[in-house]
């Protein structure tokens, strides 16, 4: 590999991690707690699976299960299904 295509490849690196950080950095925080006042399912216990979902007021969180436990409403999984 030529001394300048290594280079050409390094920045293309660079840029795309930088672009994808900018991305992340755009979502809500994920939730663990709830956002409006004491839950009736505070003390769930949710097992540690990542499978995001989105929810109504932009909460964001782990599970399903976290988001029970903050009595979030109208979730939907992240990735579909």
């Amino acid at each position: 590999m030529s001394r300048n295509l290594k280079i050409v490849f390094c920045l293309i690196v660079v840029v795309a991690l930088m672009a994808g950080s900018l991305t992340l950095a755009s979502y809500p925080t994920i939730q663990s707690k709830p956002a409006d006042g004491e839950c009736k399912f505070a003390n769930l216990e949710c097992p540690n699976v990542w499978a995001p979902v989105a929810c109504k007021k932009g909460g964001w969180f782990e599970n399903r299960c976290y988001a029970k436990r903050a009595c979030a409403k109208g979730c939907r999984n992240f990735f579909g299904g």
